[in-house]
Formats: structure tokens, sequence, C-alpha cells
């Protein structure tokens, strides 16, 4: 997507923002499920953000304390300023990588593998992030010619080695 990487930015953010992980894989069943059991109601949200992690926080290596946004909900061809505050309970190092699909309706706009470290990096975060409270703040502006509707997002993060850490589901209405 041409000059979409204030909103790839935003995604991101909103993907990584339930950074969390499991001590054992998630079988692909178990994922699907997960995923399927929450589309329907985030898609349902009447709020013009909504996210559910599909991670339980007692598996998760991060817990997602809060998303703030400003404006809330975020407007098209306007500034977003965004934090991000959470608790890490693993150190988070270099090569930890997001999977991410982002949908408009049932048109798939993107799908690709992102460096979470590269893209922590383009906030202004380095990695690793130690163990403790983490605090994200950034803004981005949001291009005009995002057409308004409602953008899905699915995001899974893993460790450098592979293994699924969290998952994330979310809805943007712009």
């Amino acid at each position: 997507m041409p000059n979409s990487k204030s909103l790839l930015v935003l995604l991101v953010v909103l993907a990584v923002a339930s950074f969390a992980s499991a001590d054992k894989q998630i079988s692909f069943s178990n994922l699907w499920r997960s995923i399927s059991d929450r589309i329907p109601k985030l898609t349902a949200a009447k709020d013009p953000v909504s996210y559910s992690p599909c991670v339980p926080d007692e598996e998760a290596l991060f817990i997602l304390d809060a998303l703030n946004l400003n404006p809330d909900p975020p407007v098209r061809g306007q500034q977003l300023s965004f934090e991000v505050r959470g608790t890490v309970k693993r150190e988070v190092v270099n090569g930890t990588y997001v999977d991410i699909k982002v949908k408009y309706g049932i048109i798939q706009l993107y799908s690709g593998r992102l460096d979470f470290c590269e893209q922590m990096a383009t906030l202004g975060e380095e990695c690793p992030f130690k163990e403790g409270e983490v605090v994200v703040a950034k803004s981005a502006d949001i291009p005009g010619w995002v057409f308004p509707g409602t953008y899905t997002i699915h995001s899974e993060a893993y460790t450098p080695d592979g293994t699924l850490i969290t998952c994330l589901d979310g809805v943007v209405k712009l």
C-alpha cells in the first residue's frame, strides 16, 4: 500500500499491544477455534477500536494494561497519538517477529512478516525489552485517503526460534 506507513505503524502497534507468550505451542485447531470464536464478536463491536488477545493472561509474557488513543476514535486525515502500557514477564530479544494480516471487509490489504524490533525502532524504542513495566508512546498521521470502513487485523508474534508468543485479533473503524 503506497504512502501507508503511518497506518501500518498503527496496525503494528495494535498488533503488538497485546504482545504475550505461551510456554507451550498452540495447535492449529485451537488457534483457529480461538480466532473463529472472536471474529464475529469483534466485527459486531460498537467501539471504533477493539482487540482481543488469543492467549490467556496467565500464559502471557506480556500483560497489556492499557491502550490509549487520542483522538478516540481515530480520524482519517488527522494525527493519532497512542500509548501502550504493559508488563513484560520475560525479556523480548532481537529476532522476534510478528505475522500480520489486515483486511478491509473481506479484501486482504496486507499480509506479511515484520521484525518486531525494527518496528519498535520506528517508534524510538530499542530491543531488547527488559522485564518490567513498558510504555510505548507515539504519534502518527492517518492519511486522509484511507477508505472509511472497518479494518480487521490478525497478528501472531513469535520468538526467534518460531515459538508462538501470542495472537491478537483487532478491529479499527475509521
